[in-house]
């Protein structure tokens, strides 16, 4: 059952029913703010560095020196905090939720992040690109959704786009493998 929001409070406005100088969402802001922390992170701490290296080859960071299991650890805990805090945004901007609401959106999740680049393999993906397959997936869902396709057809159609991610995603890599 939903549960709706009677009179929201200044803290929901603020986290997702607001508009900055009337005109951006609070969501696209903090949609900014959360990339742009990311970005730091991955980019300019020995955390980032370590997340990179533990994605890209497990056993060759662990025999360098870095505790793999606890960077693992702690990027699930960074994962959770952040879908948590997702979630407070989304039921600020909609002003419900309902138990099942993100259920199902992993494979929109997983092509977004194939088609920003990252790998399945991992230690590859950055945060810009993950911000622009999210963009890219929003886009064929939105397109597929004014153009009447039914829900089951959207998600064979999402599979497939993960496919094709995929097989181009190998294909660059056997390109720059073989140029190397």
């Amino acid at each position: 059952m939903p549960i709706a929001l009677y009179k929201p409070s200044f803290f929901y406005v603020l986290l997702g029913q607001g508009r900055l100088f009337g005109l951006i969402p609070v969501p696209a802001i903090w949609l900014v703010v959360v990339c742009l922390i990311g970005y730091f992170f991955l980019h300019h701490t020995k955390y980032g560095f370590e997340v990179y290296a533990t994605g890209g080859n497990r056993e060759a960071a662990r025999l360098c020196g870095i505790n793999t299991s606890k960077i693992k650890l702690i990027s699930f805990i960074i994962t959770g905090m952040a879908a948590a805090f997702a979630g407070l945004v989304s039921v600020a901007y909609l002003g419900s939720v309902t138990p099942r609401q993100g259920m199902g959106i992993e494979l929109e999740a997983i092509a977004a992040s194939v088609i920003g680049g990252a790998s399945l393999l991992g230690g590859e993906g950055s945060i810009l690109g993950a911000f622009l397959g999210a963009f890219i997936m929003a886009e064929i869902r939105n397109g597929l959704v004014i153009k009447g396709v039914g829900a089951y057809w959207q998600d064979a159609l999402l599979g497939l786009v993960i496919v094709i991610a995929v097989v181009l995603t190998a294909q660059i890599q056997r390109g720059r493998a073989t140029q190397s």
